[in-house]
């Protein structure tokens, strides 16, 4: 018998080069392919046979050659192993684009997305209206390029504040105009806002708010509010004049429009000291 039984190894050149590009180096493939190989040409009693079992011309082997070769197959198997085992599969995730919809929202081209379906610092900080999924397209798609928003999570449970509207014991309350002064959008009056309007046009601002036409001047989606700065009447006297908030911690006198989020000291301390809430 020759020393050596040639079979040819079904390793061809594009699979040599398909399996070391997925390797993270190409001494590591090198290494993996050298062990395979080696484990082809484990020596035999009777040369180095490149394929185990009695079929290389003998029709049996002795009992201890036969423990041998086994012996010698488990070691050739783990050479293998030790070899490759750094190897693993570069799997590349794809970034889903998704559908931003168009621009019929209220709030389109405002500058900030509206979209509940995403999260991120491109996001508006007002309440969240369904009329606005998939309607407002150009802000969204803006903040998703600059990379400052991203798809909430399926499971997003993001509260929508929903303000109190009151009654509708305002003067001007049932004419299809919003009248309280609390809120900003095109389902606003355009004259002048009342202090005594806070909470007394509750149906007008209800319906132009499930419609999508208001927001809450300067309140999150979960309630939080932004009390602004100190460029009110009469910031900094320990009481918050802002028409906004309810409670103990507001001021005995008139409050009026032109105060809110401009006396932001006094609220945030009376908010802090749980003095005051939103209506």
């Amino acid at each position: 018998m020759p020393d050596s039984v040639e079979i040819p190894a079904p390793v061809n050149t594009t699979m040599r080069e398909a399996f070391l590009s997925s390797s993270p180096s190409a001494s590591a493939g090198e290494g993996c392919l050298a062990s395979a190989t080696a484990a082809r040409h484990v020596p035999t009693p009777y040369g180095h046979c490149k394929r185990f079992g009695p079929s290389v011309g003998h029709s049996h082997l002795a009992t201890g050659d036969d423990q041998m070769l086994r012996t010698a197959r488990l070691a050739a198997a783990a050479a293998f192993m030790v070899a490759c085992g750094s190897l693993a599969p570069v799997v590349h995730a794809q970034k889903v684009t998704p559908d931003f919809g168009d621009d019929e929202s209220r709030w389109a081209k405002d500058g900030e997305c509206d979209d509940r379906r995403f999260s991120g610092a491109g996001m508006t900080d007002t309440p969240f209206l369904d009329t606005d999924v998939g309607h407002d397209a150009f802000d969204c798609r803006a903040a998703w390029t600059r990379g400052d928003v991203r798809l909430a999570a399926s499971d997003n449970t993001r509260t929508r504040f929903t303000p109190n509207f009151g009654d509708d014991e305002g003067e001007w309350a049932e004419d299809s105009e919003c009248d309280d002064p609390r809120f900003r959008g095109q389902g606003m009056t355009d004259t002048t806002l009342l202090e005594d309007d806070v909470m007394h046009d509750a149906s007008d601002c209800q319906e132009a708010w499930e419609s999508g036409d208001l927001k809450l001047i300067g309140v999150s989606a979960g309630g939080s509010p932004d009390f602004g700065d100190d460029d009110g009447d009469s910031p900094e006297d320990d009481a918050c004049d802002d028409l906004r908030f309810t409670g103990p911690g507001m001021g005995d006198g008139s409050m009026f429009p032109e105060n809110i989020m401009h006396d932001a000291s006094d609220c945030e301390a009376a908010w802090d000291d749980g003095d005051i809430k939103l209506h």
